[in-house]
């Protein structure tokens, strides 16, 4: 082999190694990305069917108080007003405050980022596998436009939830197994 080319795979690899390194960070901000989003979804979620529980609750035992004519349990016609107002404002926070429709959206970024996820972790594999191309800098390419397309969604997140989601994806991605785990 000579000079210049030992010389050109030399750097070759050096980028190589490069570009893999940063597709592990991608990687691991990507799952995080992707968990984030799963938990935000699933708290809307469980917030909206325990309104809609109270608000049925609430609406049948208004409407069995009213049934009795006010006097179920003992409990006198205010209380019954209560249940009522209980009802009517449980079945119309969900909507008003776009829970569901949230969620949905929430929902669908969890979905990019799990894409995007699949994708570098495909062009890891290649990478450890074969030699730097143009093809592997195309698609990495392409993956950061579908990265930069879903940061349109992102919003900030609490400290909690990115500490839960941050804890979890260093345990699924350790950064001292990058090279052995894809």
């Amino acid at each position: 082999m000579g000079t210049t080319t030992a010389a050109n795979h030399t750097v070759n690899e050096s980028q190589r190694g490069e570009l893999m390194t940063r597709l592990f960070r991608q990687l691991q901000e990507v799952r995080f990305n992707e968990l984030y989003y799963q938990t935000r979804s699933s708290v809307l979620r469980r917030w909206s069917i325990g309104s809609n529980i109270v608000a049925a609750l609430s609406a049948s035992l208004a409407l069995a108080g009213l049934l009795k004519e006010g006097d179920l349990w003992g409990w006198g016609s205010a209380a019954w007003k209560i249940l009522t107002l209980l009802a009517a404002l449980s079945a119309a926070i969900g909507p008003v405050l776009g829970w569901e429709h949230r969620a949905a959206q929430l929902e669908k970024a969890a979905l990019g980022y799990s894409i995007v996820r699949d994708r570098i972790r495909l062009l890891l594999q290649d990478l450890k596998l074969s030699d730097l191309n143009d093809e592997h800098l195309a698609r990495e390419q392409e993956i950061e436009g579908f990265r930069c397309a879903l940061a349109a969604l992102d919003e900030p997140a609490s400290e909690a939830t990115k500490r839960r989601c941050w804890n979890r994806t260093l345990e699924e991605l350790p950064s001292d197994k990058a090279w052995t785990i894809v």
